[in-house]
């Protein structure tokens, strides 16, 4: 911990100083001592730190004093002990006193015998002592937490390894601001937003904190408006992994302000959280691609029950009673000519993804996610659910619970869930994948009020788009589309998606406006070039409805549904 004025009034001749001003400033940091003999002294001012004065040079000169006074505390000065006062000043004048009340900068009255070198000796080495226990304590933290990693310790244990250093609530987010842990030392009750911080429930208060500290690489104090008793100070610092921040680390201040060796715990502990995180990352990858090369052969019906049964078995998961297949496809997932044109939402994707599983494995352990491609598959663990009915009703239950989830979330879009039929069988599981595929493709575009989608909901079209082979329908999108997608590429005008966003929401043209980001009068503009690229008015008659099965031919092509090379 570092000096503070306080503490430095107990040591050497500081001990028989008399506080005469500035009380609200005891707990000012004391890191250099400095005597000030001239008027101008405030050039070589460097902060925090303890002045020692006799104010010859300004002893008749009130002004003066108070405008020293000002630059002290505009220099971030810890306070202002004067000596002699009764040889040189007469006294200490009221104008100075009142005005380092003001400013909160205590200023220390000491007895005519006192001997600078009797105050500055004893603080000088204070500070040299408690920077010595600062650095021991960082080396401790340091081996702390790198003993911890290399035994294997996850984010839990050293989460609440640090709360417990701190004694203060630490929270850790992930780039999007969602949660990943939270540990309460349980040393002094929260505030009502900390409890709400804990829980995974940020405001714009803590949002915008978290905005700024993304550009730092070291702790941060921060402080948080409008708690019980006025504001609440935070330490806050991003955890970067290859010069990428990847989340946060925040520590709240309920009982005490966490001081510099708080700071170096914290620096420390996120440095373990990033090894932690790249660890998870490389298995998280790992898993996946094994999840993926099962989703695969399942899909494909490439082996025997009993073989698809053991492999799932290796990776931990149990397919038992797994007979119904949900898909979740998101907005930005089926945008074709950003695909080509190498824009990557997989981030948005993967964070989606994080989210839905940990929030169905919190529902059930045995929910199965896995991130196919693009698309996220979700394979509900069935419960007592063995007949169509209640399979179905499951389904629905966990999608309705997705969907709960992710509207608690911020900067999350939104996401369409297609579910497939049900099944006895193991084997049923591909159909019920490419089912549940094709009523998320289909339900997003014709039941945009609807964010879930059975399969039967949408079988009369199913059953037409299933007629038709992968080359058909990619040169029927080639030829209605093509002209657009060009364009788009070329331009980066996003009339494409203009044009879905017509089809989707009608004649309503301020909500189209609304889902695009755009004026309405950009909106009006955009629709004549779509006009003028295609060579036809695609808002009207049958020119509509070909437009129309083009772009639905060319979410199902996107979403693989015909095995597309497209």
């Amino acid at each position: 911990m570092e000096l503070t004025v306080r503490d430095a009034m107990q040591l050497g001749d500081l001990r028989r100083a008399k506080l005469v001003a500035g009380s609200d400033g005891l707990s000012n940091i004391v890191r250099h001592v400095s005597v000030i003999e001239v008027p101008d002294a405030y050039r070589w001012f460097k902060g925090y730190e303890l002045f020692i004065t006799a104010f010859y040079s300004l002893r008749e000169d009130i002004e003066g004093q108070l405008r020293m006074i000002d630059e002290l505390k505009r220099n971030n000065a810890a306070a202002l002990a004067i000596c002699y006062p009764e040889l040189y000043m007469r006294e200490i004048g009221q104008a100075l006193v009142d005005r380092a009340d003001e400013l909160g900068l205590p200023v220390l009255e000491l007895p005519n015998d006192v001997v600078y070198i009797n105050i500055i000796d004893p603080v000088l080495q204070e500070i040299a002592r408690r920077h010595e226990l600062a650095l021991e304590y960082a080396l401790r933290m340091n081996r702390l937490f790198t003993q911890m990693i290399l035994r294997g310790a996850g984010v839990d244990e050293l989460l609440r390894t640090l709360a417990r250093e701190l004694r203060a609530p630490v929270l850790v987010l992930d780039k999007h601001y969602t949660m990943l842990n939270a540990y309460d030392p349980g040393t002094s009750p929260p505030p009502a937003c900390v409890t709400e911080y804990l829980m995974g429930r940020l405001d714009d208060r803590l949002s915008h904190i978290l905005r700024v500290v993304k550009d730092f690489r070291e702790p941060t104090r921060h402080f948080i408006q409008g708690v019980e008793g006025g504001r609440l100070g935070c330490i806050a610092m991003p955890i970067v992994i290859d010069n990428i921040y990847k989340g946060f680390l925040v520590a709240f201040e309920v009982i005490e302000q966490i001081h510099d060796t708080g700071l170096a715990a914290i620096d420390h502990a996120c440095l373990g959280l990033s090894l932690i995180m790249m660890k998870q990352k490389a298995i998280g990858e790992t898993e996946l691609r094994m999840q993926g090369d099962l989703m695969d052969d399942i899909a494909l019906n490439r082996y025997s029950e009993e073989v698809l049964l053991d492999r799932a078995a290796r990776l931990g998961l149990s397919l038992s009673a797994k007979r119904i297949v949900l898909v979740a496809i998101t907005d930005a997932e089926d945008d074709l000519y950003k695909m080509k044109s190498g824009f990557h939402t997989r981030d948005k994707i993967d964070h989606i993804y994080s989210v839905i599983r940990e929030s169905l494995r919190h529902e059930n352990p045995s929910n199965i996610v896995f991130l196919q491609g693009r698309q996220i598959v979700i394979l509900p663990e069935l419960e007592n659910a063995s007949d169509d009915r209640s399979a179905n009703a499951r389904a629905r239950s966990v999608g309705a619970f997705v969907h709960r989830r992710l509207a608690s979330i911020p900067n999350i879009r939104r996401v369409q869930l297609g579910i497939g039929r049900h099944h006895q069988s193991l084997s049923g599981l591909a159909l019920s994948y490419r089912q549940a595929k094709s009523a998320a493709v289909i339900g997003r575009y014709l039941f945009r009020d609807k964010p879930t989608v059975h399969i039967d909901e949408v079988e009369s079209m199913d059953l037409f788009l299933s007629s038709l082979r992968a080359d058909q329908a990619e040169a029927y999108v080639e030829v209605t589309l093509g002209p657009l997608l060009e364009y788009d590429l070329k331009y980066h005008a996003e009339l494409l998606r203009t044009l879905e966003a017509c089809f989707l929401y009608g004649n309503q043209a301020q909500k189209i406006a609304n889902a695009l980001y755009i004026h309405r009068n950009t909106l009006s503009y955009r629709k004549q070039t779509i006009k003028k690229v295609l060579g036809m008015d695609p808002f009207l008659g049958y020119n509509q409805f070909r437009i129309q099965m083009a772009v639905l031919l060319r979410h199902l092509l996107v979403g693989q549904l015909f095995h597309s090379t497209f």
